[in-house]
C-alpha cells in the first residue's frame, strides 16, 4: 500500500478531513509536512497520523523544497508515496520543481498551466462568471489606469490582496480592507511602483453564511 504525504500550511481542517477519509478506506501510513507549529500540534493529535514534520519556512522556495528533500532522504519508501497539497504556495513550489518530485512521488497535481493560472487570484473569478455564478466585482491592479478604473467604478470599502499567497512577501499583507478612495490611491500607487500586482475586489459585508464559494480540484 502506498504511503500518503500531505503538505500543510496554517490551516488544518482540509488536511484532517483528507487523512481521515483515506485512512478509513486504506491501511497506509500518513505523513504531514507542515509550516506552522500550532497547526502541526493539532494535526499530530489525530489518531490517523503517523508522523508530522515541521518545515521551517514557506516564504522561500529553495528552503522549502530543500527541507522536503532532506526529509525524504531520511525515509526508505519501497514505492512512490502519494503527495497531496492543501494550499496554493505548496502547489506552486512543487510545480516549479516538478521533475524531481515526479521521480519521487505520485503527485496529485494538474498541469503547470493550471497551477500557474488558478493559484493567482483574479482568474478563477473569470471561470466562475463563465459558469453562470455571480462573482464580486474584480479588478487586477497593475497600472495607473487600473487604479483609475477602481476609483471611478467601485463602491468603497473594497478589499485589496496580493495575486497569490506566495507573492505576499513583497506586499506585506494577505488581505486588507480599504475604506476610502484616498487610502486606496496611496496604497496601490506605492505598491505598483515597486512592480507588484494586486487584486481589488468588491467588499461584501456579512459572515460565511451569506457567501457562496466557487472551488476547484487542484
Amino acid at each position: 500500500m502506498k504511503n500518503i504525504i500531505i503538505l500543510v500550511g496554517s490551516a488544518n481542517g482540509s488536511a484532517l478531513a483528507l487523512i481521515q477519509a483515506i485512512k478509513k478506506e486504506a491501511a497506509c501510513k500518513t505523513y504531514v509536512l507542515c509550516t506552522n507549529k500550532r497547526t502541526a500540534e493539532i494535526i499530530a493529535s489525530s489518531k490517523y497520523i503517523n508522523e508530522v514534520h515541521i518545515i521551517s519556512s514557506s516564504d522561500d522556495e529553495a528552503t522549502y523544497v530543500g527541507e522536503i528533500k532532506e526529509w525524504y532522504a531520511t525515509k526508505s519508501f519501497e514505492e512512490k508515496p502519494i503527495l497531496y497539497f492543501t494550499y496554493d504556495t505548496a502547489c506552486y513550489y512543487i510545480d516549479n520543481n516538478r521533475k524531481w518530485f515526479e521521480e519521487k512521488f505520485e503527485l496529485c497535481l494538474p498541469s503547470s498551466e493550471i497551477i500557474k493560472t488558478y493559484t493567482q487570484k483574479g482568474l478563477a473569478e473569470v471561470s466562475a462568471f463563465e459558469a453562470g455564478l455571480t462573482v464580486p466585482k474584480t479588478q487586477i491592479i497593475d497600472t495607473k489606469e487600473d487604479i483609475d478604473k477602481v476609483i471611478n467604478s467601485f463602491s468603497f470599502p473594497i478589499i485589496l490582496k496580493p495575486r497569490a499567497t506566495y507573492l505576499k512577501a513583497n506586499i506585506g499583507f494577505k488581505i486588507k480592507v480599504i475604506n476610502t478612495k484616498e487610502e486606496f490611491l496611496l496604497e496601490t500607487t506605492n505598491l505598483i511602483h515597486q512592480n507588484n500586482t494586486l487584486l481589488c475586489q468588491e467588499f461584501i459585508p456579512g459572515g460565511n453564511n451569506t457567501s457562496f464559494y466557487y472551488l476547484f480540484y487542484r
